[in-house]
């Protein structure tokens, strides 16, 4: 938390360090990891589902697509990872913004492609 303190009250900094900012950003920098290491290129089936709505990952995806084409050598890069594994839920945020290309990735509209079941 105390990247999150400042001129503002503890409350506040509690906030912007857990449910009101970090988790969110720290969830879709993790995922941006587990792509770096190469794990999907390992597993290429493997899926993830990612809660709020993407963790700002769809916010943020084609600059960091972009960003992370040198980082490293990869089968699969974060683009095809995130249009083969990775699908979001909406947990909470009822709010869209995206474009319609991020909306058909959450999860529960496609159910049958992500768990083989019938929706």
């Amino acid at each position: 938390m105390k990247y999150y303190k400042g001129n503002f009250p503890d409350p506040a900094a509690f906030g912007m360090a857990a449910y009101g900012w970090a988790w969110h950003t720290e969830v879709g920098l993790h995922v941006i990891r587990l792509v770096s290491t190469g794990l999907f290129d390992r597993y290429p089936k493997f899926k993830i589902v990612i809660g709020h709505m993407g963790e700002m990952l769809p916010f943020q995806l084609d600059h960091v697509i972009e960003s992370s084409r040198p980082w490293v050598k990869l089968q699969k890069g974060l683009k095809e990872v995130w249009d083969e594994n990775i699908w979001i839920t909406t947990s909470g945020m009822f709010s869209w913004i995206g474009n319609e290309e991020q909306y058909k990735k959450i999860a529960y509209e496609n159910a049958e492609n992500l768990l083989g079941l019938k929706a």
